[in-house]
C-alpha cells in the first residue's frame, strides 16, 4: 500500500501509526483511545514511549511505526476502539480471523473483539472436528484459545491428541531425533525430542504455553493404557495358578493366549523376548509412533477369541470394554487442559 494513503479513524485524531514494513499503510487515530486500549498502547501513546519509533509532523503530534503487524486485523480492532461499530464486517474470512487472533494475543485486545468474535467464528463453516485434521488445526487452537471458545478449542486439541504420529527425523549434522506429526502428514509441531529449543523446522502455536508437549504427554499416557488392557491379560494367563476358562479348561486358556500372542505380534506391537529369569519379563515394548486412533483400532481387531471356545468365555467384553474407556477418557482429560488453559489466561492475562 502507498504510504500517503491515510485512514482516519476519528475526527480528533492526533497521532498516525505506520503499519506494516514495505507495503505501509497509515491510520490517522485518537491518542486518548488507543490509550485506553491495552496497557501497551497506553504506553506507547500517553505518555510518550522513549522505545517506540517516532517521527514528527506538524499536522500530527507524533507518528509511531508498527512495522511488525498487518493492517487488515489491525483496521478493525481500529475501528472497535474508535467506536465505529456499523462499519466493522459482518463476516471474516479464516485467515484474517487467525491474524486477528494474533493480534489481540500480542497486545492484549480480545476483550475488546470478544463481543463480535462469536459470530465471526461461527459464520466459518469448516470448523475443526474430532474426526479429522488438517493444516487449519493450529490456526484454530490459537483463535479458540485468544476469544475463549471451549468447544472449539476442544476438539481441535481432541483431534491432535488422537491423530498425532511420531516420525524419525535428522538434523543437519546427522543427528536422528523425534518430531510430530498428524496421521495426513501435514507438519504441525516443533520438535519435541532431541534437539536444542531454538532449532524448530514446524509451525507451532506461539500462543498458547506448552500446548504441543501437553497433548503429546496425554498421547503418551492413552498409548499406555491401551497397551496396558493387551498385556495385563497376557501376564494374567502366563502367572495365573487358576484356569480363567469358566468351565476350568487350561486348554481353553491357551487357545486364547495363543490367539492374543499371535494377534499382537502380526500387528507390530510387540517384540517378543524370552523371559528373563526372577524377573518374568515377556515383552520388551517399543516407542509407538502411529497414532491413538490407530492403535485402538489394531487392538480392537484382534481375534484373540477362537470361535470354538467355550460360549460364555467368547462373549466376556472386558477387553474390548478397556480399550474404550481408556479412549472416551481422552476427552474428559482433554476438556481439563482447555478449561485449565482458558481460566489461566484470564486469570493471568
Amino acid at each position: 500500500m502507498d504510504s500517503s494513503t491515510i485512514e482516519t479513524m476519528h475526527t480528533n485524531a492526533d497521532r498516525r501509526i505506520i503499519v506494516g514494513e514495505e507495503n505501509q499503510f497509515t491510520f490517522a487515530v485518537c491518542s486518548s483511545a488507543m490509550s485506553l486500549a491495552c496497557v501497551a498502547w497506553s504506553k506507547m501513546f500517553s505518555p510518550p514511549d522513549v522505545n517506540a519509533r517516532y517521527t514528527y509532523t506538524e499536522q500530527y503530534q507524533t507518528d509511531i511505526e508498527f512495522p511488525d503487524d498487518d493492517p487488515e486485523p489491525l483496521r478493525i480492532v481500529l475501528k472497535i476502539i474508535h467506536l465505529r461499530f456499523s462499519e466493522l464486517p459482518k463476516t471474516v474470512d479464516f485467515g484474517l480471523l487467525g491474524s486477528l487472533a494474533a493480534l489481540c494475543n500480542k497486545y492484549d485486545l480480545s476483550h475488546l473483539v470478544q463481543a463480535w468474535a462469536g459470530s465471526w467464528i461461527d459464520a466459518i463453516k469448516d470448523k475443526p472436528s474430532v474426526l479429522y485434521v488438517s493444516e487449519s488445526t493450529i490456526p484454530w487452537l490459537n483463535i479458540a484459545y485468544v476469544f475463549r471458545d471451549l468447544t472449539i478449542l476442544k476438539n481441535a486439541a481432541l483431534a491432535m491428541v488422537t491423530n498425532m504420529t511420531l516420525t524419525s527425523m535428522e538434523d543437519t549434522n546427522g543427528n536422528s531425533y523425534d518430531a510430530v506429526r498428524l496421521d495426513n502428514d501435514t507438519k504441525m509441531s516443533r520438535i519435541l525430542f532431541g534437539l536444542a529449543a531454538d532449532h524448530e523446522e514446524y509451525p507451532l502455536s506461539e500462543i498458547i504455553p506448552d500446548i504441543i508437549d501437553q497433548l503429546a504427554a496425554l498421547r503418551t499416557e492413552t498409548i499406555s493404557k491401551l497397551l496396558e488392557a493387551t498385556f495385563s491379560r497376557i501376564q494374567a494367563f502366563c502367572k495365573s495358578l487358576r484356569p480363567f476358562c469358566v468351565d476350568d479348561n487350561h486348554a481353553c486358556d491357551l487357545l486364547q493366549l495363543g490367539a492374543l500372542l499371535r494377534g499382537v505380534g502380526q500387528a507390530g506391537i510387540v517384540n517378543f523376548s524370552s523371559p528373563t529369569a526372577g524377573e518374568g519379563k515377556l515383552l520388551d515394548v517399543p516407542k509407538y509412533r502411529k497414532s491413538v486412533t490407530k492403535l485402538s483400532i489394531t487392538l480392537k481387531s484382534i481375534d484373540w477369541k477362537p470361535s470354538h471356545l467355550h460360549d460364555e468365555c467368547h462373549k466376556r467384553p472386558e477387553y474390548h470394554e478397556d480399550i474404550d474407556k481408556a479412549m472416551n477418557a481422552i476427552s474428559g482429560r482433554v476438556e481439563w487442559l482447555c478449561r485449565d488453559l482458558l481460566w489461566t489466561k484470564e486469570s493471568h492475562p
